[in-house]
C-alpha cells in the first residue's frame, strides 16, 4: 500500500471538509441559535413598546426603524423611509393626549438569523372630538432585519379590529346603558 498516496488523500479530504467543499475556501456557515435569536427579537419589540410609551411614539419609530423602512398604516398610504415615517408620526401625535401600547404574541426568525417578524395586538386610548373616551384595538406585524448585530424595524403593518357594535348594543342593554363598557372585537376580525 502506498502510504504517501493515502496521506495525500487524507490531507485533501481534511482540506475539503474544512472548506465545506466550497470553491475559494469559504468557511462554513455559523450555527445560528434560533431560540436565542427569537428571544433577542422579542426583547427588541418590547423595548420598542417601552420607548413608545415612555418617550413618545415618534421617537420610538425614529430610534427603532431602519433608514429604508416602510410603514403601511391602517387605511392610509404607504410611507417610505425612517425620516418620512418620523415626520408623519410627529404630525399626527403632536399635541394629542393618547396612549398607545402593544403586546407581541408571536415571534419568528429565519434560519439565517438575520430576518424575523413579530406580531401582536395594539391598544389605543384617547378622547374623541367631543371629549368622550375612544378606545381602539388592532393587530400589527413588524418585519425586522438584523444590521450589525441589532434588530431594526423594516416594515410596520397595522390593521384596526372592527368593533362589535351589535355586542356593544347588547352589553349596553344589559348594563343599563353604561358607556364605560369597552368595545370588543368580533370573532371575525
Amino acid at each position: 500500500m502506498n502510504t504517501g498516496f493515502s496521506a495525500l488523500a487524507v490531507a485533501a479530504l481534511a482540506i475539503l471538509t474544512a472548506c465545506d467543499g466550497m470553491p475559494g475556501g469559504a468557511p462554513p456557515m455559523p450555527v445560528i441559535d434560533l431560540e436565542q435569536e427569537r428571544e433577542s427579537l422579542l426583547q427588541q419589540d418590547l423595548r420598542f413598546a417601552d420607548v413608545a410609551y415612555e418617550e413618545g411614539v415618534a421617537e420610538a419609530y425614529r430610534r427603532f426603524m431602519a433608514e429604508d423602512a416602510i410603514q403601511l398604516p391602517d387605511g392610509g398610504l404607504a410611507i417610505g423611509g425612517r425620516d418620512a415615517i418620523y415626520a408623519d408620526m410627529l404630525a399626527i401625535t403632536d399635541g394629542v393626549e393618547f396612549s398607545l401600547t402593544w403586546e407581541p404574541l408571536e415571534v419568528e426568525v429565519a434560519a439565517s438569523g438575520d430576518l424575523g417578524y413579530t406580531w401582536g395586538i395594539y391598544y389605543y386610548e384617547s378622547l374623541d372630538e367631543i371629549g368622550a373616551p375612544f378606545v381602539a384595538e388592532g393587530k400589527y406585524v413588524y418585519l425586522w432585519r438584523k444590521n450589525e448585530g441589532r434588530w431594526e424595524l423594516i416594515l410596520d403593518i397595522t390593521n384596526q379590529t372592527e368593533p362589535d357594535y351589535e355586542g356593544l348594543a347588547e352589553a349596553e342593554s344589559v348594563t343599563g346603558g353604561d358607556t364605560s363598557v369597552l368595545l370588543q372585537a368580533s370573532p371575525n376580525n
